[in-house]
């Protein structure tokens, strides 16, 4: 599974690198990832460093906002389109301050 992550990590660098800081080193990436399965989808991007959003439309279908206890995401959302939403709004208040 961390192949499929270091691969989308290192394309995602070949497509759109990041510029180098004032210390030299390369500015941080937010990546997001969206899936419906805790097992595979949420706990390979929480072991990668990326922000996780499990969708309740798939093999995650809990009632209410409970998140996976075994592998928890950064956000807990109905579907797809409600991923997208808390992922503009999150990117938002980056840019907001």
């Amino acid at each position: 599974m961390a192949n499929t992550y270091k691969y989308a990590d290192k394309l995602l660098n070949m497509i759109a690198p990041l510029p180098s800081g004032p210390d030299g080193q390369p500015n941080k990436r937010t990546v997001y990832a969206v899936g419906d399965n805790p097992y595979s989808d949420i706990a390979g991007a929480n072991a990668h460093g990326w922000d996780s959003v499990l969708v309740k439309t798939g093999v995650f279908r809990s009632k209410g906002l409970e998140n996976h206890a075994v592998h928890p995401a950064t956000a807990v959302v109905e579907n797809v389109e409600d991923a997208v939403r808390w992922i503009i709004a999150k990117e938002k208040m980056k840019l907001q301050g």
